[in-house]
């Protein structure tokens, strides 16, 4: 049950704090315990890019720079 007050700093609400709110906090309270980056790459995709960019000059289609680096991946692990 909601009840408005007037003190000096002003009007404010006064509420329960939902039952699906609490649940976020404790996820967030176990999820600053954990590290999930196990890892930093970088790669250098000008070539990439420049391929991209000329099959779409030459083909009038754009392919998925997401999808190339995938293939890419996919290829170093095969």
């Amino acid at each position: 049950m909601a009840r408005k007050t007037k003190k000096s700093i002003g009007r404010y609400e006064v509420t329960k704090f939902p039952k699906n709110r609490k649940m976020v906090i404790d996820i967030m309270e176990e999820g600053i315990k954990k590290h999930y980056v196990k890892g930093l790459v970088e790669f250098d995709v000008t070539d990439g890019r420049k391929l991209l960019k000329e099959y779409k000059l030459k083909k009038g289609m754009s392919l998925s720079f997401t999808g190339w680096i995938l293939k890419c991946i996919g290829q170093a692990v095969q």
